[in-house]
């Protein structure tokens, strides 16, 4: 996998998430604003509430974009072992179940698609790159005491 096509997809997949979550929280503000959001009598506090989720909205909204930026931060560089910055293919012992993924300190979670495969965005604290960090190609680790995977490679 080449990791410059691989730091392209996830940027984008980061760019796409930040700006869907800008206009949600444009259009949250502009509800407690406008005349749907008014308070029509003393009891409805429909523009309060909207309020609230506007602020863990743009709380919301800031993280991802501090993540996006810790992950531009992370090296382009290609990776030898399992690390922060690094993408892994791995695979179920015994089976086919197979794992894509981009550890990065920000964007947990986040998914995109690369060269069909779908590539999954975890923490390093995340209990799978827990088992797998420091690991090559080759290796084999296990993830909550229970699945055993093989790492096929890493970028």
């Amino acid at each position: 996998m080449e990791k410059h096509k691989l730091m392209m997809a996830v940027s984008q997949a980061f760019e796409k998430k930040i700006a869907e979550m800008r206009k949600v929280v444009a259009t949250s503000q502009e509800m407690t604003r406008d005349a749907i959001g008014r308070l029509e009598s003393r009891y409805d506090t429909s523009r309060v509430e909207t309020g609230w989720v506007t602020t863990g909205l743009g709380a919301a909204l800031g993280e991802l974009e501090y993540n996006y930026s810790l992950f531009k931060a992370n090296s382009a560089r290609p990776k030898t072992y399992v690390s922060n910055g690094a993408c892994f293919e791995a695979i179920a012992i015994p089976g086919t179940t197979r794992l894509t993924c981009f550890v990065c300190q920000g964007g947990a979670g986040l998914e995109c698609e690369i060269d069909g495969k779908q590539l999954v965005v975890i923490s390093p604290d995340s209990p799978i790159a827990v088992a797998a960090l420091g690991k090559t190609a080759g290796d084999i680790f296990t993830v909550n005491d229970r699945i055993d995977y093989q790492v096929l490679s890493v970028a």
